[in-house]
C-alpha cells in the first residue's frame, strides 16, 4: 500500500469517526436521530431539580420534518417543525432554533443553547440599575430513546 493510500485513508478514518462532547461519534448521526422517537428526561427550564414538568417527545423524520409532542397534564400538543444538522453535523437546527450537540448516541441526544448578556434578578439594582450583563448560560435538554 502506498503511503499517500495509506495517509488518506488514516485522515478519512480520522474525521469520520469525530465524537461529540459528552459522548457518540458524529458518524451516521442523521440514522441515529431518526431511527427512534426522543423523550425529554431533563430540561434546564422545568423545576430547580431539572426534572420535567411536562414530557416532550421528539420524533425526527428523514425528509427532514420533525413531530414534537407535548404532553402536559391530561391534554397533547403537537407541532411538525423542519429539522437539518449543519455540514459538520455538530449543529442541529430545530424550527429556527438553532443547537449544539453534546451527546448522540442509540440511547441518548443531549443538545444546547448558549445565551450571552444575560441578566439575572440579582443583577438588578435597587435604582434600577444593571450591575453587569456579561454572563453567558448554556441550557442542555437531554432526551433519551424513547421505548413505547
Amino acid at each position: 500500500m502506498s503511503n499517500k493510500l495509506f495517509f488518506g485513508l488514516l485522515i478519512i478514518g480520522m474525521t469520520s469517526c469525530s465524537k461529540y462532547d459528552e459522548g457518540g461519534t458524529i458518524l451516521n448521526a442523521q440514522k441515529k436521530l431518526t431511527n427512534t422517537s426522543w423523550i425529554e428526561v431533563y430540561s434546564p427550564i422545568s423545576d430547580s431539580t431539572g426534572e420535567s414538568l411536562d414530557t416532550i417527545v421528539y420524533t425526527f423524520k428523514k425528509d427532514g420534518n420533525v413531530l414534537v409532542q407535548m404532553y402536559v397534564g391530561d391534554s397533547t400538543n403537537s407541532k411538525n417543525v423542519t429539522w437539518q444538522l449543519n455540514d459538520t453535523k455538530e449543529r442541529i437546527t430545530i424550527g429556527s432554533e438553532e443547537y449544539v450537540i453534546e451527546k448522540l448516541t442509540n440511547n441518548d441526544f443531549w443538545f444546547s443553547v448558549t445565551f450571552t448578556n444575560v441578566i439575572l434578578p440579582g443583577d438588578i439594582q435597587n435604582d434600577g440599575s444593571i450591575a453587569t450583563n456579561d454572563k453567558t448560560i448554556t441550557l442542555v435538554r437531554k432526551c433519551s430513546a424513547w421505548k413505547k
